[in-house]
């Protein structure tokens, strides 16, 4: 019953005379990697109109304009997130495996991975400040046990964007 309530409540909201559908595929971009796998971890670099994807073991930078891959990197077990910081142009992975991947854009071309920054296990999630370029990271765990934090790192001498 719940479920036609809220079909009858999507159909009720498109407007007259209007197809229903708000979006058309407009290309695909196949990426590295083991098919059937999961690679769902997205950002934007909306500057330089790139996708940051995280998964599948792998970082993957593609270029949207020409919707081909520029790089790949290799990511720790376990990519939750994926952030840009468009200020410094890093992209920051989350990995539960107790690691951030960090990759840096050199230039519109060429990126390469800083690191795999050491952290807690089941580190899920994080979160970029656009002002002060720190990290917000949230842990579940401290050396296995519960805790209930959030950890805020800054950049060790950052490239100049």
């Amino acid at each position: 019953m719940c479920r036609i309530a809220l079909v009858l409540l999507f159909l009720s909201s498109v407007p007259a005379g209007s197809s229903g559908q708000s979006l058309t595929q407009v290309g695909v971009i196949d990426v590295p990697g083991p098919k059937g796998q999961r690679f769902d971890y997205l950002t934007m670099d909306d500057e330089d109109h790139y996708l940051l994807s995280g998964g599948n073991h792998t970082f993957t930078v593609v270029a949207l304009d020409s919707q081909r891959a520029l790089a790949h990197f290799p990511l720790p077990a376990g990519a939750d997130v994926v952030k840009y910081d468009s200020g410094l142009h890093r992209a920051y992975a989350a990995c539960a495996s107790g690691f951030i991947s960090i990759v840096q854009e050199d230039d519109p071309a060429h990126f390469h991975k800083l690191e795999d920054f050491p952290v807690q296990k089941l580190v899920h999630s994080l979160a970029v400040d656009a002002a002060t370029h720190r990290l917000c990271v949230p842990e579940q765990h401290k050396d296995g046990k519960p805790v209930a934090r959030i950890m805020i790192y800054a950049p060790v001498n950052p490239a100049s964007p």
